[in-house]
């Protein structure tokens, strides 16, 4: 990992030991730890603060490795995620779905959460996903692809150095992608500029709107999809270069 901060997580050795101190940070977002995985009707602000005190200690824990600029980077990409989630939660909620599901789950059990504690349980999640993204992507690059090539070319050779290097070649690749997503969300403003709706949706009325909103969703849906597969595929090349290398 080319750290830019003050610290290197990948320095730690052995790799195991690594492992284990980043899972070890990141146990509350697997509901492992004191943070609340279910928010209280009574005590929601509470909770939630709780959930943004462990978000800011997280981001420091990033920022320190990776620098300010590239955790914002990462931030925005997590904000995409939490807003896709929260404002499809939303719709849901204006559509009245949130409610069908409540009387279905009274009925089921008179301990159901409230209508309140479901919308505030968007926030948590959003808040949720803005940690889970940076983190992981600074998980990922505290085991350079690099590392593992060198370990699989050993020359006492060794009994799964095929894993290694599949291993290896999957980081990198997914490394990759996510370095170039950068610019491609740039590119992606540049057509939309609030993001998350299209460019032109004052001129849609009435019941054409609706259909206007699904075919821009299906495809940016596919373009975003397409356009990830290409640059994974750009990386073919050197994995097999690397591989053909390795197995010798």
């Amino acid at each position: 990992m080319t750290s830019t901060g003050f610290l290197n997580y990948a320095r730690i050795r052995p790799w195991w030991l690594r492992l284990f101190i980043l899972l070890l940070f990141a146990l509350p977002m697997f509901g492992i730890g004191g943070l609340p995985v279910q928010l209280r009707s009574d005590a929601v602000f509470q909770d939630l603060g709780v959930w943004v005190s462990y978000g800011v200690f997280v981001w420091l824990l990033v920022g320190l490795a990776v620098g300010a600029e590239k955790l914002l980077s990462w931030l925005c990409v997590g904000v995409i995620f939490g807003l896709t989630v929260a404002v499809s939660g939303v719709v849901l909620r204006h559509m009245k779905v949130w409610e069908l599901i409540q009387h279905l789950a009274d009925y089921v059990s008179k301990s159901s959460p409230t209508v309140s504690t479901v919308e505030a349980e968007l926030v948590k999640r959003l808040i949720v996903i803005m940690i889970a993204v940076p983190y992981s992507l600074l998980v990922l690059e505290s085991f350079p692809a690099s590392d593992i090539l060198r370990r699989a070319a050993r020359p006492n050779g060794s009994k799964h150095a095929e894993l290694w290097l599949a291993v290896a070649i999957f980081l990198r690749v997914f490394q990759h992608v996510f370095e170039v997503a950068g610019n491609l969300l740039l590119a992606w403003r540049e057509e939309n500029p609030r993001l998350l709706l299209p460019r032109h949706q004052r001129d849609w009325h009435g019941l054409g709107a609706g259909a206007g909103l699904l075919r821009w969703i299906k495809s940016s849906v596919w373009s975003w999809s397409v356009t990830l597969l290409e640059q994974a595929l750009l990386f073919v090349p050197t994995a097999v270069r690397d591989w053909s290398r390795i197995g010798r």
